[in-house]
This record gives structure tokens, sequence and C-alpha cells, in this order.
């Protein structure tokens, strides 16, 4: 067999490398680049619509992260509470966010602006914090394009006739200086009915809440006229174990006050039906069969306030009324 010449073995190697050259350019080219896959694949209408997670909201408005635990989040207390009477106990919990509930509100528009809102009534306001946490995580998921500036102008052992004072007095409460609600320019008040520091279920006084709601309305209609007003009233009691803990009254006695809360809670929805006025209605949805408070709602220290989920009931309520009446455009 003839040996083959070194010229024709030369250029098969050059045609062998050149090859090889020429696989690896196409197989490595830069216009035809491996592209990592997308942790989301989504299809965009036009235009497209503004999805926000719970987490983004919790992290723009609660940027320390001390202050907020995940697991149901407790908010820090910075404030006393003060109970039914001048009794404070000093172990209420605090208002909790609840994920999973949350996580399911719908976002109602993707307009941007900015948003005060003012929340005025007894220690059943108070003690749901001073910048009112659940709520303005539930409107912020709701608008999550608006600033949410919030007040509690919530004040213990306080009845209607001095929230009325407070819509144009400044005030002193636990140390700290409050402005009057209507110097702040809030875009929405709220006004709890303050049925936990009631007068007698006579008909004069019952009356007398109710005259007081209409000069609220009057004072707000005349000095800040652009503002939007909403009735509400608070989670119902329990008559069983009204003040257990704190005020520790026989069977009788919290009867007779469940009673009569009960009646100044559902004489503030008849005032706003009667006004025409939105209502944030967390009376009746916080009630059992019997027309007891629902224990779950009510705090475990005293039995009096909110617990968690009433706090969360409550606020869910106050934003029902923001969207069914278009408060926030």
């Amino acid at each position: 067999m003839a040996h083959k010449s070194p010229q024709l073995v030369g250029v098969l190697l050059f045609l062998v490398v050149a090859a090889i050259f020429i696989t690896a350019q196409i197989i490595f080219s830069p216009q035809n680049p491996i592209l990592p896959v997308p942790e989301i694949l989504s299809i965009r209408s036009s235009p497209p619509k503004k999805v926000t997670r719970f987490g983004e909201i919790l992290a723009k408005q609660y940027s320390a992260a001390e202050k907020t635990k995940i697991e149901n989040v407790a908010l820090e207390d910075d404030s006393q509470v003060l109970g039914e009477s001048d009794t404070i106990p000093t172990d209420m919990p605090t208002p909790t966010i609840n994920v999973e509930k949350l996580d399911q509100t719908d976002i109602v528009s993707s307009s941007s602006g900015q948003k005060t809102i003012a929340l005025i009534g007894d220690s059943m306001v108070d003690t749901l914090q001073h910048d009112l946490p659940q709520l303005k995580i539930l409107l912020s998921l709701a608008y999550p394009n608006y600033e949410f500036k919030l007040y509690n102008f919530g004040v213990g052992a306080s009845n209607i006739e001095n929230g009325l004072q407070r819509l144009t007095q400044e005030y002193d409460y636990l140390g700290t200086h409050y402005p009057s609600v209507l110097s702040v320019s809030p875009d929405i008040i709220i006004i709890e009915s303050f049925a936990y520091n009631p007068w007698s279920t006579a008909k004069n006084d019952l009356d007398r809440q109710w005259s007081t709601a209409a000069k609220m309305l009057d004072i707000i209609k005349n000095q800040s006229p652009q503002t939007k007003v909403i009735l509400a009233s608070t989670i119902a009691p329990n008559s069983k174990t009204f003040g257990d803990g704190v005020l520790n009254w026989n069977a009788q006695d919290k009867k007779n006050k469940a009673t009569t809360i009960k009646a100044y809670l559902q004489n503030m929805l008849n005032f706003a039906s009667s006004s025409h006025i939105p209502v944030a209605n967390a009376y009746h949805p916080s009630q059992e069969r019997n027309g007891e408070g629902n224990p779950k709602f009510i705090s475990t220290t005293d039995h009096i306030h909110p617990s968690s989920e009433g706090g969360y009931l409550f606020s869910q309520q106050i934003l029902d009324a923001i969207v069914k009446n278009k408060l926030i455009e």
C-alpha cells in the first residue's frame, strides 16, 4: 500500500481543524445566546394591569423589620390602653396583620395620589394604635399607588360630646398633645359611635347621641366642605364576659351595660341610614345568632376592646364603605 504524500496529510488536517472551528462558532455564537428561564411568565393585556404583592406593600409601609413580625404580624404597642372605666390593662395585645386574609384583598384602583384619613372615637378606636396599621395595610393593598396618612383620634373613656369638641379643639391625651381633627385637613373622617361610653337607654339620651352626631356633620360641612364622612359602629359586646379580668362585674351589671352599648351601636346605624351617610358596620357582622358579640372579635385581656380579629373586621368595614361609596377616585 502506497504511502500518502505529506502535502495530502497536511490538507486533511487543515480541513478537520477548520470544521471543528466552524462548528464551535455556530454553537457558541453570541447571536444565539442561551437565555435564563424567567421566574414568572405573564401575559400582559393593553394596558398592563399592575399586580401588587402583599410583601411589597408591607415593606413599603413598615420598612423597619424590628417593628413587624409576619406570622400574623404583631406591631409594637406605643400607647397605653384605657378601658371602659378608669382601669388601664397593662397587657393588652397589639393589633395584628393577618397575612392570609390581606393577600385576598383586591386592587380597587391603580390611580395615584395622597389621602389623609382621620378616625375619631373612644377607646375602641384608641386601641387600634396611633397610625391604624390594619386599616393602612388594607388601604394600601386596595389602592397601591396612593400614599395614606392616617390619624387615630381615639380617646379612652370619652363620649360623643367630647368627640364633637375634638373636631375643632386641640387636646392632650396620655401625655401627648393632639391637634384638632379638622386642622389636619382630612379627606375622609370616620366617626365611630362612642357606644362604649354611653348615657342611659332613655329616649332622650339616645336622641342626644343622634343630635350630637348631626352637629358633627354640620361642623364638618361648614368648616371642611371637601371632607367626606363615614359613620361607624364597632364590634358588639358580649354580656356574659363583658369586662372580665378588668371590671369583674356581676352577671346583671354586665348584661345591663352590654344592652346599653348595643342600643347606641344600633342608634348610630339608624342615624347613618336616616342621614344617607356612608356607614362602616362592624356591629352586625360581629354578632352571633343569639345577639352576643362573637368572642373571637373581643380581647381576651379585658373582654371589652377589639381583638386582632375584631380590629381587622372593623378596618375591613371601613375599607368596604370607602370602596362602595367611591370615596377615593
